[in-house]
């Protein structure tokens, strides 16, 4: 199917009572989207998106607490700004909404990334196992023989 062909599809459906009620939210969010794109500060924008609208309370979801915090802080000079563009804002909902598709990439790149090993040369490895010698037995001591171990000749 074409963009064409769904552009008329979703004119058609438009026009029926069912949907009209839908299309006119989507009108005005995608309306208070923009606005809100326009004035939020730029390094917020990839980590923030828009909620739904009710009597006068916008959702913002964060992707994280920090850009929450920030939000939070620029809360009333955006209201101002939204207001001044004449959208009906009287308040804004802040939440924090990790992103689904983020989240579960890093877990497929963790489930098939295989790290290299750290390499170091001849030299740094006697160092390492020479150091380890003169320490007692101690969680310092096992973790510098766990590097030495682990690491591949440079």
């Amino acid at each position: 199917m074409t963009s064409r062909q769904i552009r008329s599809y979703f004119n058609v459906l438009e026009k029926t009572p069912d949907y009209a009620d839908i299309f006119s939210s989507v009108r005005q969010l995608h309306e208070y989207r923009s606005a809100f794109l326009k004035h939020l500060p730029p390094g917020l924008m990839q980590h923030c998106s828009l909620g739904r609208i009710s009597q006068g309370k916008l959702t913002i979801m964060a992707s994280h607490g920090a850009i929450a915090s920030k939000l939070k802080q620029n809360t009333p000079s955006l209201l101002l700004k939204l207001q001044q563009c004449g959208l009906e804002v009287t308040s804004f909902q802040i939440l924090v909404q990790a992103d689904y598709t983020t989240i579960r990439n890093k877990s497929l790149y963790n489930k098939t990334h295989n790290p290299k090993k750290p390499k170091l040369n001849p030299i740094n490895k006697d160092c390492l196992d020479q150091f380890a010698k003169t320490l007692p037995d101690s969680d310092l001591k096992t973790a510098v023989l766990s590097l030495a171990r682990k690491c591949q000749p440079a």
